[in-house]
């Protein structure tokens, strides 16, 4: 489909065959700084009331078709290398897929651990003994952060990147915290590109995806992602922010809905669509910092 490049509403320029992506951060976390994203809203919420806990019977929902609600897509957190000891201007992130694995016979946990966790370091999560589940998470994309935080030059970049060098996105930011350049280097996607027009007087900022797929200008859509701003200046020194990030939604024309699947589906989304969520988390980084940005810029 096409688009023009006027504002448009998040509902009318991506088609119903669609997925929705909600960010979620839980900001009254005294043990991480974590930013998740899920299915649905209605996963999220699940996740959010449960307080991060998997392994009650109340924290995960199986649905008809197969999947649980409750369980995050993506995690993207600070990486614990030499970066994490740093101010936030300087730390990277490291992005982890959530794998779920069915625990109610040993042929199937064997059959699914060896799908999805052979040959990749698995970090276990939680397992849930009401759901007959144990939950991973793998490592799926870096973001390397650099900025010098003390320094007069406020100049930034975030760097993507994926293990098979498949995709790597450079987000590259002006001493005025403000979106200077973004490239991306795909395999076989080299039309990729961001629209990130910041909007200062809008309630909300989106960001388009967009692939150039000819040589007359027509713009095909990727991607959506719309970023909540929910900032508001307290008693004129501080910014509150709400645990609701934005959301992301994409085609995913790669995904057939079936009626009744077997088991959780760890591959609902496609693999273009899983870099873009990658992709996503580079600009919720990037919104993030600005935010503290602007709390030590206000008289």
């Amino acid at each position: 489909m096409t688009f023009s490049d006027s504002e448009s509403d998040i509902s009318t320029i991506v088609p119903n065959n669609s997925i929705d992506i909600p960010f979620y951060t839980d900001y009254d976390s005294l043990i991480s700084d974590s930013t998740y994203c899920f299915d649905s809203v209605e996963s999220m919420e699940l996740f959010k009331n449960s307080e991060n806990n998997l392994s009650n019977e109340n924290s995960l929902q199986r649905m008809p078709d197969g999947q649980f609600k409750g369980i995050p897509m993506f995690q993207c957190m600070l990486k614990k290398d030499k970066s994490y000891l740093l101010n936030d201007a300087q730390k990277n992130l490291v992005i982890y897929k959530y794998i779920v694995i069915p625990t109610d016979s040993k042929e199937a946990y064997n059959y699914y651990k060896s799908q999805f966790l052979q040959d990749r370091e698995a970090k276990f999560v939680s397992e849930n003994k009401f759901h007959n589940v144990s939950i991973f998470k793998v490592e799926f994309a870096k973001i390397k952060n650099e900025g010098k935080y003390l320094s007069a030059n406020k100049k930034r970049v975030y760097t993507l990147k994926f293990k098979d060098g498949s995709l790597k996105m450079t987000l590259e930011c002006g001493d005025d915290n403000q979106i200077k350049n973004a490239k991306i280097d795909c395999k076989n996607l080299d039309t990729l590109n961001w629209d990130l027009t910041d909007k200062k007087n809008s309630q909300k900022n989106v960001y388009k995806l967009i692939s150039q797929i000819d040589y007359n200008d027509n713009k095909d859509l990727v991607g959506i992602f719309e970023s909540n701003k929910n900032n508001k200046i307290v008693n004129n020194f501080s910014l509150v922010e709400e645990d609701y990030l934005g959301n992301l939604r994409m085609p995913n024309v790669d995904y057939e809905k079936k009626k009744k699947m077997e088991f959780h589906d760890n591959e609902m989304l496609s693999e273009l669509n899983e870099k873009i969520v990658a992709m996503t988390y580079v600009l919720i980084s990037y919104k993030r910092y600005k935010t503290q940005y602007n709390i030590s810029n206000i008289n």
